[in-house]
Formats: structure tokens, sequence, C-alpha cells
């Protein structure tokens, strides 16, 4: 549509939007995280699998949703054997970040909540509503084939049928 994202809402729209195809589409160059994701609001400690585990925790911050997906997303690929992850760097990642391994990570089923958010965010919208293939995500878990589909879907414009909403008299009558 032209419009500018403003730049306190870049980070959300790249974490829930963008992660998922990206960590999909660069698997040689090593899924990062930010280092002060997977905050539990005790300054000392990230904790992954506690972040992830509350929707409030993860949906608090665009950083701590960024590593909830990028782990999600690494377990959804490494777990059934498809490929393969650096034992050495994913202990190291697991003492800082608390997260255990991507196979153990990936039963957390972050995508549960994530879905539900995608789906509400369609279907509640007073400016239209999403792409058809979202419809599939709102009873179908994400798995090892379908994590692509919603990849792409997601880095597209899965709102491409909404109306943006523009008030034409928003300054008021006759103005």
């Amino acid at each position: 549509y032209g419009i500018t994202v403003p730049k306190p809402w870049q980070a959300w729209e790249t974490a829930f939007f963008y992660r998922i195809l990206s960590v999909l589409e660069h698997p040689k160059a090593g899924a990062r995280l930010i280092d002060y994701g997977c905050n539990t609001g005790d300054s000392d400690t990230l904790n992954c699998t506690k972040t992830c585990s509350n929707n409030t925790l993860m949906f608090g911050s665009p950083e701590n949703l960024w590593n909830c997906v990028t782990l999600e997303t690494m377990g959804m690929i490494v777990g059934p054997g498809n490929d393969t992850i650096n034992k050495a760097s994913e202990k190291e990642m697991d003492e800082i970040f608390h997260f255990g391994t991507v196979e153990e990570f990936n039963s957390l089923n972050v995508f549960r909540p994530f879905r539900k958010c995608l789906s509400q965010s369609c279907s509640d919208s007073k400016y239209g509503k999403c792409t058809p293939g979202i419809k599939v995500f709102q009873c179908d878990a994400v798995n090892q084939v379908n994590i692509w589909d919603l990849g792409r879907l997601l880095n597209d414009r899965y709102c491409r049928d909404a109306d943006i909403g523009i008030d034409t008299d928003i300054a008021g009558p006759g103005v």
C-alpha cells in the first residue's frame, strides 16, 4: 500500500511475518537469537523455555517473539532429522538462553498461540480479511511440511484483501 511501518513496529513486523522464512531459507547462516530476548522480567536470567511457554511473555516484546519463533522453526527442521545443528553451539546458546535442545524446545508448540494470534488478527479485523491461505493454519498445526507454506504466506502480504481503513473525514465533518 505504500505505507511506511513506524520504527517501533518494525521489530514486531520482522519477528512475526519474516522470521520463519528467513531461518528456513538460510540454514548455513546460522539462526541468530537476540541477546536480550527471552526476558522473563528477571534481569539476571534469560529463559526461553519459560518465556515461550507463556503467551504474555512471548508476545511481551518483539525480541522475545523473535527468539521463540527462531527456536521453534529450528526445532521443526532439526527434530525430524531433516537437518542438523552444531551441538557445541546449541549447548553454548542453551547456557545463555535456557531452552534445552531445539528438539526439546519444539515440544512447547510455540506456533499454537502464534497461529491463534494470526487467526484472530484476520477474523477480528474491522479492516477486512486476510488472504485465504491463512485459513489452513486456523485448524492445522504447523509441522515440518507446512512450515514452508506458513513462512511464504507470512513473507507475502497476508492481509492483501484488507482495507487499510483510511478515514477521509478524520479531521471532522467538512474538514
